[in-house]
């Protein structure tokens, strides 16, 4: 019933990124309900309906609680499963992959305005290629 009104509120204020990403809370534990109607809200709804702006403030958002503590890995990990990577699919299927990206591949140069070049700056982070020593448990 919680996760109902969560998600009512996740369609009335899609700027609530945070919301929509503790919604996926309830995959990290086995429930007898599978939960069938946040599912298809995320791959109708998210993946398929938000705006190309909509769905980089998702990313940038992505990004900002990847270092987060507050936000387990099995979380983060739900993310992108049920997110991310179905938005990056359906967009890339509509032919805007570049609109989303924030313009084609230019490796020469780092932009906090791309998605490639974030996403390689700040999650696989290249100055630490074998991640963090310290485990985060």
């Amino acid at each position: 019933m919680l996760l109902t009104c969560l998600l009512a509120h996740c369609k009335h204020t899609p700027e609530d990124v945070l919301t929509l990403f503790q919604l996926l809370r309830v995959y990290l534990q086995r429930h007898i309900n599978s939960f069938y109607f946040l599912t298809a809200y995320l791959e109708t709804d998210v993946a398929r309906g938000y705006t190309i702006p909509q769905k980089r403030k998702v990313f940038f958002s992505f990004v900002e609680v990847y270092s987060s503590m507050d936000y387990p890995q099995e979380l983060k990990a739900k993310i992108l499963q049920y997110i991310l990577i179905p938005m990056f699919a359906a967009t890339f299927e509509e032919g805007k992959g570049d609109l989303l990206l924030g313009g084609p591949p230019d490796p020469e140069h780092d932009s906090d305005d791309n998605i490639i070049s974030v996403f390689i700056n700040k999650i696989v982070n290249p100055d630490k290629p074998f991640g963090s020593t310290v485990s985060s448990k």
